[in-house]
């Protein structure tokens, strides 16, 4: 348990980043090269680190709804401007 406290900043900040590259997926036309490529994946990842906040201070209800709150404002957005 102690390794586990010991390493657990790592971990929180690993995750945070890998949630962020997990949802490149979300978008077919974006590439590396594109300038915009950088916001997106940061934005993913400020997005992790909020979630993973909230999991980690209030419990994991409140990521969820955090997660399902951002979901609700942005699919009809993207359903928009597509």
């Amino acid at each position: 348990m102690k390794a586990f406290r010991t390493y657990y900043v790592f971990l929180f900040y690993y995750t945070a980043i890998l949630f962020g590259y997990i949802h490149i997926a979300n978008t077919k036309e974006l590439t590396m090269a594109d300038p915009s490529f950088v916001l997106y994946i940061g934005s993913q990842i400020f997005g992790g680190l909020s979630m993973g906040y909230l999991r980690v201070k209030y419990g994991l209800k409140y990521g969820i709804l955090l997660h399902a709150a951002f979901n609700f404002i942005a699919v009809p957005l993207a359903l928009l401007l597509a």
